[in-house]
């Protein structure tokens, strides 16, 4: 066979262009060289064969079938050796070397490769036509350079040997081949005086000799089924029969205990020690006795305010803390299901989140009111919240500054403006044009309309935001007097100039921001008009605090005119409207994000917290001309008296508690416990169609959890644990619960110090903490330091590949939320060169199975299902899901869910993770439905066609590049405002590090999205190379350098360009800990240098650069 560069040579022979070209073709689509995958064993070498015997009957009825004829029986063996590597690789179909019948020392090749597609419905008879044709067409194009074809169409590179698999006759082939090319598993067969024999020969470096003979009794009686059964469908073919299916195969241990569920043992724990710490967080840190009691006080509150509902969930919107944890406790001893809240979720996914569970009651604290009070007016079934660490609510200010409260904004309208309608930034939403003069003069003719009763020329009237005065110059010559205020100086002073030029004797005016509208001297206003300003408003407590002190303007009577208000109620109706819009201009404004929209009933609420509001009057826009000013947004009349102090009968529709409430509870524990098979808590993940799945997890399932974590990782009473993962991570469920199941003490990690592994060190060795879960990446660089008090590390989240000899106890840990957080646990001794994620828990089991549900035998790649105690209930509201992921396993009674993970068992009886089956990856621990990115995309209405793949960077870390095709109207568009949109909408990790602008999508021949065929994305675009123009910049640019390892590196470079990842990203939030008070999601937000130091600059969080 010749050598490689000698077959290059031959690609521009002119006498073998027809023969490369038939393999040219036949390398086209997506198919690769089949491997069975190897399980190295370092102190074996050379090869070594199995041997084994075809029954009397299948070596008859093979004779029968191939009349003697050897090559008829080549072809046999090579159709069942298809099916055998299709299955063990999981793939729909075989590709592996043939050796040629010649053995000419010249010839160009030793080999051919031999590539099957495999049907579900095929038989062995179809097969055998197929292999048959494709033999005759490969021995008839055999002198084309092979490895140089390979190579050229990417298949193999120049050093990696190309025979993973072979399959020979004896009696027509050499079987030396094997060992002469290094053939990784050679299949052979021999009949000789009717004895049928069949070998299998691999190298003892790449298998051990326990899976190989596994492999070999699968293969004898996949030969005799097939064989004697020629017209069965592969679809229907078992690699194991029900004779060699043993519970010890994929079964954990069968662990007795008596089952008294989480919330019994913690009350046990609070009896035997009530004065033992349960939780410490940084502020403060609570007994088993406090937390007990606490969560009791939660428990009696949820139960008042939940609607009554079997198994309600509730909310927990809480940063990770000693108060979540009570949340957590207080809602499962009230028998609800408690929702877990990712705190810097985009506003739209906790809504949607919030919708899905029919969520009621949330528990927060008033860190997030701003987002509470918002999703309680945009949630139809959010109805209460309590607040667990403040009382004065309504007195609290917004944190979030809305943009359109910014004076200098206003200041360069009204400047700019040619015209009054332009001075109050009066534009449509749906084409960015100015409204027009009629438009204009209806939206001031209806503010007219409807004060004119309560008008006289004795009438005060103060309007806060008042504008360009469309409302103030139509009412001032029915009243006696007007003031008018707003927050531009400029506005004001265009004002002024009218009203001089005018001669107008009856308005004065002042620059003052509404939130100060108290502090005027003016006094004693009958009516009070907020008209089209609302909207600009930081939030509901921004507007209860300018209508507090509106009302200390007005006569102990009068009127607050509240206009032009946006609809909350019909604010869903309006993005459809302007989405339906935005296909003919793709510039119509659908993001209102800032924007405040008031429901009618929280004004009908005012009432309950101001007794001085006795009337509340709303009316839709008397108009003639449809547009969103008419359509979408409403009026409404406040009646004032500030001598009332009576509340109204009846009650809010909308609840917000502080502490006092909580504390006002029995502090007794309900009288019932939820029973064991009620459902404890409710986690989502990544959906596919762009909603996330809710599951729901069982009292049960926490038990025995809580349980194997007890025995398996010796906790109890003297522990001190972490709690680092996610609120919304299942891995926070168990840092948390099982430690308090055993009476240990859980720590709660502050976010400044959770990638400053120094530090994180350090808050270890103070608080002598004995174990902890951290995330894989995380977890990775921990090992490299010293710690003297730890006992054991749990890790978990993505796929462990650099472990380190360390003298505490390391796990490696794997299981989908939907089987209880843990389906699996290794004890990682620190040389392993596969690291398996180990053995079921107590009383489940992992089962590897093919793509038609049949169990699979050692060493053969398929899905990973999980049994028994773990899995959990099922989705919420998605039963199409749940019957493809929740099954009957093997017609029992027993459910089965189907992870899409890909694995296989080891020789040992361990489980090796492979990633997954479908489109779903794990960034940085989460797992991620890559087609919920284009779904959420497609509905931007900027993209015609967007696919997202997931990639390997050379450290092995998994990242995202999204290729995507731009609609015509937007073919100008960047990148980063696609970026923008999804973190308006989606978590920051699952928005992509890399973007590829693409003219269109390469699809395979059957019209399916060709993968392969799109380009690897390359940092082509010219770097910056711009200095940085202060010690800030110049501080970041120093760690970049540092951490990507390059010099080429200017301040508006981005740091994913760079050859950046998650993990760098990690490391350089570690390596800034010292100088910046920077979170993960900071870098994904801000990734330029001069973006990045701006944001820290303006936040405060960066000092001593």
């Amino acid at each position: 066979m010749k050598h490689l560069y000698e077959q290059e040579v031959l690609l521009s022979d002119p006498g073998l262009q027809d023969e490369i070209s038939f393999w040219e073709e036949q390398f086209k689509g997506e198919w690769e060289l089949s491997e069975i995958r190897a399980e190295a064993n370092e102190n074996e070498m050379g090869f070594r064969e199995i041997r084994f015997e075809l029954e009397a009957k299948a070596a008859q009825r093979l004779h029968e079938i191939c009349r003697g004829s050897a090559q008829a029986e080549y072809i046999v063996f090579l159709s069942i050796v298809s099916v055998l590597v299709s299955r063990y690789t999981a793939l729909p179909d075989a590709a592996f070397s043939v050796p040629l019948m010649t053995h000419d020392p010249d010839q160009i090749n030793d080999y051919l490769l031999l590539h099957t597609e495999i049907d579900p419905t095929d038989t062995l008879k179809s097969l055998l036509k197929r292999v048959t044709a494709n033999i005759k067409e490969l021995y008839a194009h055999q002198n084309a350079p092979l490895l140089a074809l390979l190579k050229r169409n990417g298949r193999i590179s120049s050093s990696e040997y190309v025979m993973k698999i072979c399959v020979c006759s004896e009696l027509l082939q050499d079987k030396g081949i094997f060992e002469k090319h290094g053939c990784g598993v050679g299949f052979s067969i021999l009949t000789k005086d009717h004895n049928t024999t069949a070998g299998i020969t691999y190298r003892k470096d790449l298998y051990p000799q326990s899976m190989m003979d596994t492999m070999a009794d699968v293969l004898q009686d996949l030969c005799c089924e097939m064989i004697m059964h020629p017209d069965q469908r592969v679809k229907d073919l078992r690699l194991l029969g029900d004779e060699k299916i043993t519970d010890s195969m994929f079964w954990g241990e069968q662990f007795q205990y008596e089952p008294v569920g989480f919330l019994q043992k913690f009350r046990e724990h609070v009896q035997a020690h009530p004065e033992k710490n349960a939780l410490i967080d940084d502020t403060c840190s609570y007994t088993y006795e406090k937390l007990d009691r606490f969560s009791n006080q939660i428990a009696h509150f949820v139960k008042n305010y939940a609607s009554g509902q079997t198994e309600e969930r509730v909310g927990i919107l809480i940063e990770n803390s000693v108060l979540q944890a009570a949340a957590v406790l207080g809602v499962m001893k009230s028998g609800c299901v408690y929702v877990p809240i990712d705190v810097k979720l985009p506003f739209d996914r906790i809504r949607v989140m919030l919708e899905d569970a029919s969520i009621s009651v949330v528990l927060t604290t008033s860190r997030y009111l701003d987002m509470v009070n918002k999703l309680q007016w945009e949630c139809s079934t959010f109805r209460t919240y309590a607040c667990l660490d403040r009382d004065d609510l309504y007195e609290l200010e917004e944190i979030h500054s809305n943009p359109l409260m910014n004076k200098n904004i206003w200041n360069i309208v009204a400047r700019s403006a040619q015209d009054s309608i332009g001075q109050g930034g009066w534009t449509s939403s749906y084409t960015g044009e100015l409204f027009s003069e009629q438009e204009m003069n209806e939206y001031s003719e209806n503010t007219v309309r409807k004060l004119i009763p309560y008008l006289t020329k004795d009438t005060r009237v103060l309007e806060i935001g008042c504008a360009s005065g469309l409302t103030m110059f139509r009412i001032a010559p029915y009243v006696c007097y007007y003031y008018g205020t707003d927050l531009s100086e400029e506005t004001i002073r265009k004002n002024l100039e009218y009203i001089e030029q005018e001669k107008i004797s009856n308005i004065g005016l002042e620059a003052v921001p509404a939130d100060l509208i108290g502090q005027i001297a003016q006094k004693d206003f009958d009516i009070v008009i907020i008209n089209s300003v609302i909207q600009c408003f930081n939030g509901y407590n921004y507007l209860r605090k300018v209508l507090k002190q509106a009302v200390s303007r007005m006569k102990p009577k009068g009127i607050l005119y509240l206009g032009d208000l946006m609809d909350q109620d019909r604010k869903a109706a309006l993005i459809d409207s302007l989405k339906a819009y935005q296909k003919i201009d793709p510039s119509a404004k659908t993001d209102w994000s800032e924007e405040l929209f008031i429901s009618a009933d929280f004004l009908r609420d005012l009432r309950f917290e101001m007794p001085v509001i006795t009337q509340v009057d709303t009316s839709d826009k008397y108009y003639t001309i449809e547009n969103e000013l008419t359509m979408f947004r409403f009026d409404a009349i406040l009646h004032i008296d500030q001598n009332n102090t009576s509340i109204p009968a009846g009650t809010k529709t909308r609840n917000q508690f502080g502490i006092g409430e909580i504390l006002s509870e029995d502090p007794m524990a309900p009288e019932t416990l939820p029973e064991l098979d009620a459902t404890a808590y409710m986690i989502y993940t990544s959906g596919t169609t762009g909603l996330p799945k809710g599951v729901m997890l069982s009292h049960r399932s926490l038990e025995n959890l809580c349980v194997y974590s007890r025995e398996a990782f010796a906790m109890h009473e003297d522990n001190r644990m972490t709690r680092y993962a996610n609120f919304a991570f299942d891995a926070s469920v168990w840092e948390l619960l099982p430690s308090l199941y055993a009476g240990g003490t859980v720590f709660v990690l502050p976010d400044s110090l959770r990638y400053d592994m120094k530090r994180l060190s350090a808050f270890f060795a103070d608080h002598q903490i004995t174990h902890s879960f951290l995330p894989t990446q995380v977890a990775e660089q921990f090992m490299e330091l010293d710690h003297t008090s730890l006992q054991c590390l749990l890790v978990g989240g993505d796929k462990l590949t650099n472990i380190h000899r360390v003298p505490y106890r390391v796990f490696n840990n794997y299981g989908p939320a939907e089987n209880t957080v843990v389906s699996t646990t290794y004890r990682i001794r620190g040389d392993e060169q596969i690291i398996p994620i180990g053995r079921p828990i107590f009383n489940t089991g992992v089962i590897v199975t093919d793509c038609f549900g049949h169990l699979l035998p050692m060493g053969a790649v398929g899905e990973l299902c999980c049994l028994g105690r773990g899995v959990a209930k099922g989705y919420l509201n998605n039963e199409t899901e749940m019957k493809k992921r929740f099954v009957r396993w093997n017609s029992s009674d027993m459910i089965c869910y189907k992870t899409g993970d890909r694995g296989r068992y080891l020789s040992d009886g361990n489980l090796e993770f492979l990633g997954r089956i479908d489109r779903q990856v794990k960034i940085r621990g989460y797992r991620i439905e890559m087609e919920e990115i284009p779904s959420t995309l497609q509905k931007s209405g900027y993209v015609k066609d967007i696919v997202v793949k997931a990639l390997e960077d050379q450290t092995h870390n998994t990242y995202l590049a999204a290729y995507y095709v731009l609609k015509e109207s937007c073919r100008d568009m960047d990148a980063e405002l696609l970026k923008a949109y999804l973190l308006e909408h989606l978590p920051h990790y699952m928005v992509p590090e890399v973007w590829v602008k693409m003219d269109e999508i390469p699809l395979t021949a059957n019209g399916k999205v060709n993968y392969q065929a799109l380009p690897r994305p390359e940092v082509t675009r010219k770097l910056s190379q711009d200095k940085p123009r202060n010690e800030e910049e110049a501080y970041l640019c120093a760690v970049w350098k540092k951490i990507l390892e390059r010099e080429d590196i200017g301040i508006y470079d981005n740091f994913f360009d760079l050859g950046g990842n998650s993990l760098k990203a990690i490391m350089s939030i570690s390596e800034m800990s010292d100088h910046c008070d920077l979170e993960i999601g900071d870098l994904f937000l801000y990734q330029t240098i001069s973006e990045l130091a701006a944001f820290l600059k303006k936040e405060g969080k960066i000092y001593g650069a």
